[in-house]
């Protein structure tokens, strides 16, 4: 397997952002292509866009999940990407009028899929404590036994935290037996904590998934369902037939298959995230949080525009809204995005 955690070693003639000048921090995704092994076999594909992509292509993806994940393959459901995923989640199982709990903040599409299918949106708002970020359980609880949808993010989104341990989600699908519950594991490969396993013992469970991020394959746009194979049955009723295109499905088998450069992604990021943490804890005014992501939420003072000035030296971040104070979301890049990161920050402060 190439070195693919390694900056020289990205493809030859790929024009990674950073070579184009500009360094994209702002959308979580992988700062390296993916290997040269799934490249070929995303061009190999391509030869056959002509035909529609063959059940046999989802039946040996859905096998592959199922060994990475842990869980029988009648567990698994695959589409195009988490956003597709919740949004069947929130058509299989949410009507107009019924509630549905999310994180505030959290992840943005939950709320659009929310407001597409009218249901009543009951926010559960997280609370600072320190260098990460907690939810009330005992609230959580109290609201999921009135709903019929109980969405997750863990780790979460925007905050990097990680906010329910297994034996909490455990006990929230036993307190909240008539909701179903979705833990969104978009981030799980960077945090290591995660719930699969019960897929087999509670069939109001549903754990999301992507290959965006750790996979490197944000730009193709493959995720997955993990649940109880009676769920997955609800599930069916309104997925379409073609979620993945050929040359999509051809890299994510090929992705799976050999994943052994997804360690060296997530070691490298990690590295970077908790260099990246120390090294702005030290910048006077500015506080990160610990994160179990490949992204940290930075508290910055409110009388400078963090956003605006790293856009200046070509750098996107991104702002985030539904906290009180001045915060941005600074994906993990490689190591000469990162090291601007810190200059700019540096600069911020300084500028009189």
């Amino acid at each position: 397997m190439i070195g693919v955690c390694r900056e020289q070693e990205i493809l030859p003639g790929y024009a990674t952002p950073e070579r184009c000048g500009r360094f994209l921090l702002d959308l979580n995704e992988c700062p390296f292509p993916p290997p040269r092994a799934v490249v070929e076999a995303l061009y190999s594909a391509g030869r056959y866009a002509n035909r529609y992509p063959g059940r046999e292509l989802f039946d040996r993806l859905k096998l592959l999940v199922a060994d990475y994940a842990g869980v029988d393959v009648d567990s698994v459901a695959v589409f195009g990407g988490g956003d597709e995923g919740l949004r069947i989640v929130f058509d299989a199982f949410v009507a107009k009028g019924d509630s549905v709990v999310l994180t505030k903040p959290g992840f943005a599409m939950a709320r659009l899929y929310a407001g597409i299918r009218g249901a009543k949106i009951v926010p559960v708002s997280l609370q600072e404590e320190g260098l990460r970020w907690t939810i009330d359980f005992n609230h959580l609880l109290e609201v999921a036994k009135k709903a019929k949808l109980v969405v997750i993010e863990n780790p979460h989104n925007p905050t990097g935290s990680l906010l329910l341990t297994p034996g909490q989600v455990r006990e929230l699908l036993v307190e909240a037996e008539n909701a179903m519950v979705l833990i969104d594991e978009a981030y799980y490969e960077f945090a290591g904590v995660t719930v699969a396993d019960l897929v087999k013992d509670y069939s109001n469970l549903l754990v999301l998934r992507t290959l965006s991020k750790a996979f490197c394959l944000a730009g193709l746009r493959v995720g997955y369902l993990l649940a109880a194979e009676e769920t997955l049955k609800r599930v069916a009723q309104v997925l379409p037939p073609f979620t993945i295109s050929r040359p999509s499905l051809a890299a994510a088998i090929k992705a799976l298959e050999d994943r052994g450069y997804v360690r060296h992604v997530v070691g490298f990021v990690v590295r970077e995230r908790e260099r990246l943490f120390h090294e702005i804890n030290k910048i006077n005014g500015f506080k990160a949080y610990m994160s179990k992501t490949n992204f940290l939420l930075v508290k910055t003072p409110e009388s400078v525009d963090v956003v605006g000035l790293a856009l200046e030296r070509g750098i996107r971040i991104k702002r985030v809204g539904d906290l009180p104070g001045s915060y941005v979301r600074i994906s993990i890049g490689l190591r000469r995005a990162n090291e601007l990161v810190l200059e700019v920050l540096r600069e911020a402060i300084a500028k009189p």
